[in-house]
């Protein structure tokens, strides 16, 4: 299985991002399914929509795009994955992960997920996470 980061969904639904062709890449290998099953969370496209609602003006591309994500959602951060995250948020010493990025983490150890498409350097300092770019 793989967790789709918003990094890379912003940078693949954005076309001007210095990221999309990148982007694109890894979204085809994604969607060979060289990975596994892809999916993100609530959070993740919570974070995802809202970015791009910044950098893409048109409200009803980002509705299409919110209908697409919407389908790889299999994860709902729930009141322990929540807990869960609050921890690693508060622990974290030597990084500075958002909190949404925290619950990345904590959702990789639940469902021991092997794989992130992510253009969040910081997260290879993670043992145990093969990171996609």
């Amino acid at each position: 299985m793989i967790i789709i980061d918003s990094s890379v969904l912003i940078s693949y639904y954005n076309n001007r991002d210095d990221n999309h062709s990148k982007a694109e890449k890894v979204m085809e290998k994604i969607r060979l399914n060289n990975y596994g099953e892809a999916f993100l969370t609530d959070f993740i496209f919570d974070e995802t929509l809202t970015v791009l609602l910044s950098k893409i003006k048109d409200k009803n591309r980002l509705i299409s795009i919110g209908e697409i994500l919407k389908m790889k959602i299999k994860e709902r951060i729930s009141e322990d994955l929540f807990e869960r995250s609050w921890k690693i948020f508060k622990e974290q010493n030597k990084t500075s992960f958002s909190f949404t990025d925290c619950s990345i983490i904590a959702v990789i150890n639940k469902t021991n997920t092997s794989y992130l498409a992510t253009f969040d350097e910081e997260f290879k300092s993670i043992e145990g996470i093969s990171i996609i770019q």
